[in-house]
């Protein structure tokens, strides 16, 4: 009897097995072929994939990448998914949560609006006339304009006068659209501020939350205003998009920062109010909003409900927009700041010392220095220990003296980032000292530090090691062979280090003179002492 064979009408695709479905998805470029070692497969086109393809819509590998991490959006489309969905579907997979504003800021002006929306077509106008009168200038032709435009024209002139002397009085968008993009705009900037007000945004990410028990890193985040925007606006919709910021003149990014600041702060109130409803259990905690400096929330209660006792991963990065013409350094401004600053730090760090093993400090004022620690965290009587915390990393000034007792506070240190960091109230000295006779070794990652009046360190050593840094005769340029060495407890302070860090001194005992006349007679220092 003959065999009738049924073509099947389905493609052979959607019977493939879900092993080789999944093994599409994690195919990775090869290294060894000298191209970036990563997903072939990126977000974009994972959710395509979903879209399109039946097979792929419910596939567990496809949901875990794709809602590993979800964004929570304070915007009234955002608001409402957050109240409506059902996300039982995707709850195994979120592992993390961003909060973050939209663009749209109640604090806006029209002038700065239209500041925002002109900076674009502007600048391309500028970079066209700077190509051209250059492409004129290599034919050795005369250029009525030999000196580039740009940034020093919008602030000497502002708008206006630039619009009237390099483009013939010619906008380019007219007044009345600018005014109807800013009408739109503000509806949507007041409707926001009524959902923070009214708490519902908080209502509606305490929900989402809730649905989400098992979520334990978030992050506080900000729109990202900075970056280049499209010179078509109407195209947009007659919106506000990231763009670019002149420094110091005109258009700064200080502008942008004061227009988000009672967002920042609508929103971290309302994120924590959320995460203590929703009784979060929280293992990591990203804090980047803009604020306004004042850190009322840390005064106010608001952190009260909210459980940091499993809290291990702690990234403070607050943005700031207190401009330099506004409030000097030394200011009664400035104090404010870093008083409201630093009770913020403490109050977190209070809920959250015995559980914390990383913690990451860079908050960025426009014109303030932070000092790191707080004297209420390493007062004598009542110190803040910190028995779990294994990696420090910041780029603020550091009261050296205070630095020191900082790391006595933390027994299990086992990474330690200064980026850039000044120091006063002490002498660098004392900090190392304090790396050197820690009871934990660490790998250290010290860049560009100001450590006198003439120079920068920079150290990338691992203070269980001797020294991998060449010796040099030359004590200016041995500083790596020796710092290192002496973090590491293998060599003296000797003349290289003080010529570094005690303002140039090069005085030495004879037993130091012997020593250091021994090591010049080493292969390139490629043996260390041992101290006794």
């Amino acid at each position: 009897m003959m065999e009738v064979f049924v073509a099947s009408t389905t493609p052979a695709f959607t019977r493939l097995p879900v092993e080789l479905f999944t093994m599409v998805l994690d195919q990775r470029y090869s290294s060894s072929s000298r191209t970036w070692s990563g997903d072939i497969v990126d977000h974009a086109t994972l959710k395509s994939l979903r879209l399109a393809c039946r097979q792929y819509a419910y596939l567990p590998r496809l949901l875990e990448k794709l809602f590993h991490g979800i964004r929570l959006v304070a915007s009234s489309e955002q608001v409402y998914l957050a109240e409506t969905l059902d996300l039982s579907v995707i709850k195994p997979y979120v592992k993390s949560i961003a909060m973050e504003p939209s663009k749209y800021s109640w604090a806006m002006t029209k002038d700065t609006f239209q500041d925002i929306v002109l900076v674009t077509p502007l600048q391309q106008f500028c970079y066209a006339m700077n190509r051209k009168g250059l492409q004129t200038m290599r034919t050795g032709k005369d250029f009525s304009n030999p000196i580039p435009i740009g940034r020093d024209q919008f602030a000497d002139l502002g708008l206006t006068g630039f619009v009237q002397q390099y483009m013939d009085g010619k906008m380019p968008f007219s007044s009345a659209e600018i005014g109807e993009g800013f009408e739109h705009y503000m509806q949507h900037a007041r409707c926001i501020h009524d959902m923070f007000e009214t708490q519902q945004v908080q209502r509606a990410w305490t929900r989402v939350c809730m649905q989400l028990p098992n979520v334990q890193v978030f992050r506080v985040g900000r729109w990202e205003f900075d970056g280049r925007g499209e010179s078509n606006w109407r195209n947009l919709g007659c919106d506000v998009q990231p763009h670019e910021h002149y420094y110091g003149r005109g258009h700064d990014k200080a502008v942008c920062r004061r227009l988000q600041e009672p967002v920042g702060e609508a929103l971290y109130s309302t994120a924590i109010a959320s995460l203590a409803a929703a009784r979060a259990k929280i293992t990591q905690l990203d804090i980047e909003c803009v604020v306004d400096g004042n850190f009322a929330w840390a005064r106010n209660g608001a952190l009260d409900g909210l459980d940091l006792a499993n809290l291990e991963i702690l990234t403070f990065g607050p943005l700031g927009a207190e401009p330099r013409e506004d409030y000097g350094s030394g200011s009664e401004r400035e104090a404010a700041v870093h008083a409201h600053c630093n009770h913020a730090i403490t109050t977190l760090l209070r809920k959250c010392s015995t559980s914390l093993q990383k913690l990451v400090l860079f908050p960025n004022f426009s014109c303030y220095d932070m000092d790191w620690p707080p004297s209420d965290i390493t007062v004598p009587n009542e110190p803040l220990a910190f028995p779990a915390l294994k990696s420090f990393t910041t780029g603020i000034s550091l009261r050296l003296s205070s630095f020191t007792l900082f790391l006595h506070q933390c027994p299990v240190l086992e990474y330690l980032q200064l980026d850039g960091c000044h120091g006063d109230d002490g002498e660098w000295r004392e900090l190392w000292d304090a790396i050197r006779n820690h009871p934990n070794r660490m790998t250290l990652k010290l860049d560009q530090l100001p450590c006198n009046s003439y120079a920068e360190v920079g150290v990338c050593h691992h203070t269980g090691e001797a020294s991998g840094t060449a010796f040099s005769s030359d004590p200016w340029d041995n500083i790596g062979y020796s710092l290192e060495n002496y973090l590491s407890g293998r060599r003296h302070w000797d003349r290289s280090l003080r010529m570094w860090f005690d303002e140039g001194s090069e005085e030495s005992s004879e037993e130091e003179d012997s020593d250091e006349s021994a090591d010049e007679d080493m292969d390139s220092g490629s043996e260390v002492e041992e101290d006794e």
